[in-house]
């Protein structure tokens, strides 16, 4: 088998890995997945602390905003010497020297959908990891918030078809279902629905509520704490969500209400994976990709969590596992380092 050199750059926004969720799981079980496979991986992201293999870049960590500087100022050297750079920062920061300065180094963007109105991905091959996301970068639309869609006039950016790769999460113990709690389970943040969230649980005060989110780092302890001025009182928090086991297993059902499109929603992979029943309101499946719409129970929220739903099992996730999805990755490496073609 041959050998191949790939880097694989994260966003700085976020550490890599995650303690508990986020697409940065992703990230760094897909390079941690082809280091398995006996490829030299380099992994570029803040927050290296792990002994797993992988080959460490350290970036400026810059949780206020996305930096665009912070992100390009951690290309060095050895991007040059890479069969493969696969460039997932939060602002593809790595085309210019990929396509210029290291001419024309075989490489792909890998996005979420959400942006794909600036130029500078009209030179990158483009993976997606949903058909919500390959839709908007196709059609250039980008999404805002509840059901406003509005069309790029001033740019249209001429993509490549988007490529649609897998995702996919690691086989884990099932809870036991004896959880009494109705959980939320994403970062603390209005487009996420923790607000609708602990409107749901205002509604209902005879049920218990967990929300458990990250409050330890970068923005989310601002969250935090306007989450706990605005929950009412049968909501508690866990904070410490390093082991997300523990915040499923207390959960009778997982409810996902996000009020902006998911371009792949992995916790809620991550749910079915636990056992737990994934529950959502109809106004959000148009802000769920269609991959996901089988494993979610979706209708009046209010009366959905005072059932007693089916609990699914990992053979319910049809595919999205995480040697799906790093086989995947390589045919497409293999590929792009085979017949590499730039674009323009």
């Amino acid at each position: 088998m041959e050998t191949l050199r790939i880097t694989v750059a994260t966003s700085s926004l976020n550490k890599v890995p995650s303690d508990s969720y986020g697409s940065e799981i992703m990230v760094y079980n897909l390079a941690l997945g082809l280091h398995n496979r006996g490829h030299e991986v380099h992994l570029y992201g803040p927050y290296m602390t792990v002994n797993d293999g992988l080959i460490r870049h350290p970036m400026v960590y810059t949780p206020a905003m996305v930096s665009l500087d912070a992100e390009h100022d951690a290309i060095d050297s050895d991007i040059e010497k890479m069969d493969f750079v696969l460039d997932a920062t939060a602002t593809c920061a790595f085309h210019e020297e990929l396509h210029y300065a290291y001419k024309h180094r075989p490489h792909a963007c890998w996005r979420n959908g959400i942006d794909f109105v600036s130029p500078r991905f009209a030179r990158h091959n483009v993976a997606v990891l949903s058909e919500l996301a390959r839709g908007y970068a196709m059609n250039g639309w980008s999404a805002l918030h509840e059901s406003d869609y509005v069309p790029v006039i001033d740019y249209q950016p001429k993509l490549r078809v988007p490529l649609v790769m897998p995702y996919g999460i690691r086989r884990v113990e099932p809870c036991d279902g004896t959880g009494d709690y109705i959980l939320y389970f994403s970062r603390l943040h209005i487009h996420k629905g923790i607000v609708e969230f602990l409107k749901l649980a205002k509604r209902n005060p005879d049920l218990k509520f967990l929300v458990a989110g990250d409050a330890s780092w970068g923005d989310h302890w601002l969250y935090y704490h306007i989450a706990r001025d605005l929950a009412p009182d049968n909501v508690e928090f866990m904070v410490d969500v390093s082991d997300p086991r523990e915040a499923f297993c207390k959960a009778k059902a997982f409810v996902y209400m996000p009020q902006y499109a998911e371009a792949f929603g992995l916790v809620i992979i991550q749910s079915v994976a636990y056992g737990v029943p994934v529950v959502s309101p109809e106004s959000s499946r148009k802000f769920i990709t269609g991959e996901l719409h089988h494993l979610i129970n979706f209708g009046n929220v209010d009366e959905l969590i005072r059932q007693d739903l089916r609990r699914p099992s990992y053979d319910d996730l049809k595919g999205f596992t995480e040697e799906d999805m790093v086989n995947r990755w390589l045919d497409f490496i293999k590929s792009a380092v085979n017949g590499y073609e730039t674009g323009e």
